[in-house]
Formats: structure tokens, C-alpha cells, sequence
């Protein structure tokens, strides 16, 4: 039977962690507990776009989800600006 990948890695050591997610409209907030930085996407398409991973200050501070979805939707305030339609950028 072939496998998909081959390595010689051996260490079987098994690592658990919990996520914080909050979605609004067609973003995507993520917030791992073993990362100081929030994972912000794009989703909508086939597959969620990565925007930005934000790691200020405030970010590792964040310890529940009341908190990041402050968070969400001052991130939203502050660079998404809703419009009736886009423009297709011509070359």
C-alpha cells in the first residue's frame, strides 16, 4: 500500500490546544491558545484567506471569547468599509 508522505520523523509526541473562533459576515477570527497573535480570514471562496495574523500587545491578553469578539468587531470598525458595490479594477 503506498502513502500519501514518507519521513523519518519518529517522535510520536501528541500536543492538544484549544482555539477561540468568532465569525461576523465573511470574516473569520481566530485566536489559538498556544499562539500570542490572532489569525484574521477572509472566508466565502473555496478556501478562507489568511488577511493577517495581528499580534499587538492586545492580542495575548485576550483569555475568552467575549473578549475577541471586541476584538472581531473593532478590527472590522477600523479597516473594512461596507459598500453597495465594488468596482472591478480594469488593466
Amino acid at each position: 500500500m503506498s502513502k500519501k508522505i514518507r519521513t523519518t520523523d519518529t517522535d510520536l509526541t501528541v500536543t492538544t490546544g484549544t482555539s477561540l473562533i468568532v465569525k461576523v459576515g465573511a470574516f473569520k477570527f481566530i485566536k489559538e491558545e498556544t499562539y500570542p497573535w490572532i489569525d484574521i480570514y477572509m472566508t466565502g471562496g473555496k478556501t478562507d484567506e489568511l488577511l493577517e495574523q495581528n499580534d499587538s500587545e492586545k492580542t495575548d491578553e485576550l483569555i475568552d471569547l467575549e473578549e475577541l469578539k471586541i476584538f472581531a468587531l473593532n478590527w472590522m470598525f477600523n479597516n473594512v468599509e461596507i459598500v453597495k458595490e465594488i468596482e472591478s479594477i480594469e488593466n
